[in-house]
């Protein structure tokens, strides 16, 4: 088939010069006749629609990138960019057919098959091809080219995908292959059209690279996946969505507001408009304004204000532990560039104060945590117990090994919860001689962390200074392992103690969430993964039966 190449920078530039001063001529020409139509196709504001609030910064729509995986990007891009499962409230996967079927083929070495929907399509009409599904491979496990952060993309060994193919063929290494449905989570089936577009590449062009790895190729294609989706610069030729919403605009306080996608498969969504508001909007406000109808926090405390007997506008909040854990990721370089120094870290920390610290700031219980291969509360933790209970408490003769070091401790700031749970680590490391420095202010982002990824989830950045990052992770879908499921016991126990002869991360606990919405929205089911109460968006409606 024949490819046109892409429009070089000089030929847009030239167009949209051309294109400007052509709706310049219109407009000076006719802007008394079609001045009432222009006030009627005017966007109504952002403080006047369906409002959501999430308690993460909303910076970037790219989950799988070390920006998005950071802040957890997945809370506004799991119905802008679905995978082919989608993960409900109760950790059930339920298959998205609107996007792609999937099958786990039998064999000694693992394959899923993935059949692309012939209706999916992006919001500029370019359907979604398995190129989209090998540029999240590719970019998941080059993460020093692309700035990535996708753990699980390491258990796979070959995408197979011929241009601008529907069909996708999932290759796992030996041993691997039972977290097949978790490879292609929400926030990473992005545009690869737009993206080899963007980057002056063809689509067989692009296909080549990334199938042969070729490097110099590459560098172009890695900075516009890693910048494009970023949401300062907001890039409409970018932001394609594969789901039932799209971006409209970004807001000048940092709101995305959303409309329908009319190029979606599958049903449309219940609300035509909705705006996300990022994490420092002002709540209580937007509720006067009467536009705050779904929020997600992990503290009650950002909801103190609320009144919950209005009569007039009754609200639901849940307050309870989310499937998350809060834990720290070790960086792999400087003092913790041994995993005798990393243990000697972990020695100090007692999670039971970092919980109880948590637990304060938040007004919501919360569980200590030392297991890494299952969520808190799963049954099969008993099983564990002789390997992970040693780790609950301190051992501070073993952490004396670390005395007189330094560990700046980095989080997406300002958060007084994650503030609080640093002070109780500086607490309880001080008597080792261990100081503990809140860095939050240095930055909370992978690529802030002093890690070269030796399993092959980092890279290395000459400017980071941070040792540890606090944050939130699943461990459904940020550890690798060969557990078949949480029912195989044998290998979640191997699983767990080489985690802990590893140690790249420290568990500490449960964390937070509180969900609140209006009574009148109908549809909203409460969900504390990744993608949070937002999981169902789609379905949110204000239409009474």
């Amino acid at each position: 088939m024949t490819v046109e190449s892409a429009p070089s920078p000089r030929a847009r530039s030239l167009r949209t010069i051309f294109a400007l001063l052509a709706a310049a001529t219109l407009t000076a020409l006719g802007v008394q006749a079609c001045s009432s139509d222009t006030d009627e196709q005017q966007a109504t504001p952002s403080n006047e629609l369906f409002g959501y609030a999430v308690d993460v910064p909303l910076e970037t729509t790219n989950a799988g990138s070390s920006l998005g995986a950071s802040i957890d990007a997945q809370a506004l891009s799991t119905r802008l960019y679905p995978g082919p499962f989608t993960q409900g409230p109760k950790g059930q996967w339920i298959p998205n057919r609107d996007v792609a079927e999937g099958h786990l083929l039998p064999g000694v070495q693992q394959r899923a098959e993935f059949k692309i929907n012939e209706q999916a399509k992006f919001s500029d009409g370019a359907s979604l091809t398995c190129d989209s599904f090998l540029l999240a491979f590719r970019a998941g496990t080059m993460p020093s080219l692309f700035h990535s952060y996708m753990p699980l993309m390491n258990e796979v060994e070959s995408v197979e995908c011929q241009p601008n193919s529907r069909s996708v063929d999932v290759v796992f290494k030996q041993g691997f292959g039972p977290r097949w449905r978790q490879i292609f989570p929400a926030g990473t089936l992005l545009p690869a059209h737009a993206i080899a577009r963007e980057a002056g590449l063809s689509m067989e062009e692009l296909n080549t690279a990334l199938s042969n790895q070729q490097w110099g190729m590459l560098e172009g294609v890695a900075q516009v996946w890693n910048e494009g989706y970023e949401l300062e610069n907001f890039n409409a030729s970018l932001q394609q969505s594969l789901g039932p919403y799209k971006i409209r605009s970004v807001g000048d306080q940092g709101e995305v507001i959303l409309e329908r996608n009319e190029y979606y498969a599958g049903a449309q969504a219940e609300e035509p408009e909705l705006v996300v508001w990022p994490r420092g909007s002002d709540l209580e406000q937007l509720r006067k304004d009467g536009v705050l109808r779904v929020a997600d926090s992990t503290s009650l405390n950002d909801l103190s204000w609320l009144d919950r007997d209005d009569v007039e506008r009754p609200v639901e909040v849940a307050a309870m532990e989310g499937v998350m854990t809060d834990s720290l990721l070790l960086s792999d370089t400087g003092v913790f560039a041994t995993a005798e120094n990393r243990k000697a870290f972990a020695a100090c920390i007692d999670q039971a104060a970092v919980a109880q610290a948590s637990e304060k700031a938040s007004g919501v219980p919360v569980t200590p945590v030392v297991t890494r291969m299952l969520r808190a509360g799963d049954p099969s933790a008993t099983q564990l117990k002789d390997i992970t209970d040693p780790h609950l408490g301190t051992n501070i003769d073993q952490a004396k090994a670390l005395g007189g070091t330094t560990i700046n401790i980095g989080y997406s700031g300002p958060d007084q919860r994650k503030a609080d749970m640093v002070k109780a680590i500086q607490k309880s490391c001080a008597p080792a001689g261990i100081e503990i420095v809140d860095a939050s202010k240095q930055g909370g982002t992978f690529d802030q962390l002093q890690w070269v990824g030796t399993d092959g989830t980092g890279a290395y950045h000459a400017n980071a200074t941070l040792d540890a990052l606090l944050l939130a992770v699943d461990p459904v879908s940020d550890f690798s392992g060969a557990a078949k499921s949480s029912a195989d016991i044998e290998g979640l126990r191997k699983d767990e103690a080489a985690s802990w002869d590893n140690l790249t991360t420290v568990p500490l606990a449960t964390q937070p969430r509180v969900q609140m919405y209006d009574r009148n929205v109908l549809h909203v089911v409460p969900n504390t993964n990744a993608s949070g109460v937002g999981w169902n968006m789609d379905r949110w409606s204000t239409k009474q039966p």
